[in-house]
């Protein structure tokens, strides 16, 4: 069909190319025929739509599966490793449990050693007590102790019950110089016995004298051990005879102390 641009009449007629009534050309025609959708020219969205509804349900299927196996795989890990904690736990109890269902070894008691008379320890002791110096005013009070002395020690207490009422003898040489004097000598007795020249033991003095009274320092070298003390004499009045007491760290003992001069 064509119609006048001018007037607006249509006509059926297609042959007609000129309006009758103004003489105006025609415009329009017969309509061409309908488009045709070639295969492989749909658009994107049909296309899109197409391929989506030719999924097939398999696919959706499969990726449900492979969930599905993914979720039960990693319970199946989370079992095993809570199952691996519980057996290491169990392993830990029973073996704690075997070791404290051991019988434990027997404590084997022990005495402290005591040593013989005539045996000390070697290591060496503590210092011994100083002898402390008295204090003089009248140098012509003191007393001359120089000379030979025998010394015997009576053990009224001490730590080990052996050595009491044990008497030991000593010869010492007591060299004074003022109020000061050293002394040098040995064991030589037990409770009277003359000891053999081999069991003897060196002991050396430090001391000081004011008035009638005397105090020194000693330490015997024993077997095993040194052994420390003091002794505190008061002089008689002829010098010839010191009478006092000891205390020595062998076995913690202490007694009277009686020295004569031998010349």
């Amino acid at each position: 069909m064509k119609r006048c641009p001018k007037c607006g009449r249509s006509y059926s007629d297609d042959s007609l190319n000129f309006c009758l009534e103004d003489g105006t050309a025609l415009s329009g025609g017969r309509d061409p025929e309908p488009t045709l959708v070639l295969p492989g020219t749909q658009s994107s969205e049909a296309r899109s739509t197409t391929k989506t509804a030719a999924i097939p349900s398999h696919h959706t299927a499969s990726s449900a599966s492979r969930i599905r196996w993914i979720l039960y795989s990693t319970l199946l890990l989370l079992a095993f490793m809570v199952g691996a904690g519980v057996v290491a736990l169990f392993y830990q109890w029973n073996k704690r449990e075997s070791l404290s269902s051991q019988p434990r070894p027997a404590q084997i008691a022990t005495t402290e050693p005591t040593a013989p008379p005539s045996v000390p320890d070697k290591k060496p002791n503590p210092s011994p007590p100083q002898a402390t110096k008295p204090a003089v005013t009248d140098q012509s009070a003191i007393q001359s102790l120089s000379g030979e002395w025998s010394v015997v020690n009576t053990i009224e207490k001490t730590s080990y019950p052996a050595y009491i009422n044990l008497h030991i003898g000593y010869h010492v040489v007591i060299n004074q110089v003022g109020t000061e004097f050293t002394a040098e000598g040995e064991k030589v007795s037990e409770d009277g016995r003359t000891l053999p020249s081999t069991s003897r033991t060196p002991i050396h003095m430090t001391g000081f004298v004011g008035g009638d009274t005397a105090s020194a320092t000693f330490v015997e070298e024993g077997a095993q051990r040194n052994i420390s003390g003091r002794v505190v004499w008061r002089v008689d009045a002829g010098g010839s005879r010191l009478i006092g007491t000891f205390v020595s760290t062998a076995a913690k003992s202490s007694g009277p102390s009686i020295a004569a001069k031998e010349r």
